[in-house]
C-alpha cells in the first residue's frame, strides 16, 4: 500500500502568519483553527491598554483589544481564496461578514462585497512582534 506524505508546499497555508493592517495600526496573527482560519490581534499601535470602546455590547467596552480574536470562520474555496468568515473591526465596533481573503507573496487582500459595492484593502506580511499582546 502506498502512503502519500504531504510536502511542505502542500501543508503550508499561504495566509497563515502575521499581517500588518493597511494603515499600520495593528498586526493580526492568522492561523488554522480546525477546518477554518481564525486570527487575533497580536500588536496594536495604541498599546496593550487600548480598549474595545466601540463594542456594541457595553459590557465588553472595557476589554483590551490586544489579544482579541478578530477573524473567524474562513474556509478555503476551490480557487485558493478563503471565504465565509467575518472580521471584527474594533475601530468601528462591528463585525463585517462577506469578506474573502487571498494571499500572493507578501500581500494579503481582503475583499468585501461584489460588483459596484465591492471594496478591498491589502495587508503586508510582518514579522512576529517583539512585544506581542498576551493571548486571552
Amino acid at each position: 500500500m502506498a502512503v502519500a506524505i504531504p510536502t511542505q508546499a502542500q501543508t503550508t497555508n499561504p495566509i497563515s502568519g502575521h499581517w500588518r493592517t493597511a494603515d499600520g495600526a495593528a498586526v493580526v496573527e492568522i492561523k488554522p483553527c480546525a477546518q477554518t482560519l481564525c486570527g487575533r490581534l497580536v500588536w496594536v499601535r495604541e498599546g496593550a491598554d487600548a480598549r474595545d470602546e466601540r463594542n456594541p455590547d457595553r459590557s465588553r467596552r472595557s476589554a483590551p483589544i490586544c489579544g482579541l480574536n478578530v477573524f473567524s470562520g474562513f474556509r478555503s474555496d476551490e480557487g485558493g481564496r478563503w471565504t465565509g468568515g467575518s472580521i471584527y473591526d474594533p475601530e468601528a465596533g462591528r463585525a463585517i461578514s462577506g469578506v474573502s481573503l487571498g494571499a500572493r507573496g507578501d500581500a494579503l487582500t481582503l475583499t468585501v462585497g461584489r460588483g459596484v459595492f465591492a471594496g478591498s484593502e491589502t495587508w503586508r506580511r510582518a514579522p512576529a512582534p517583539s512585544r506581542p499582546c498576551q493571548a486571552r
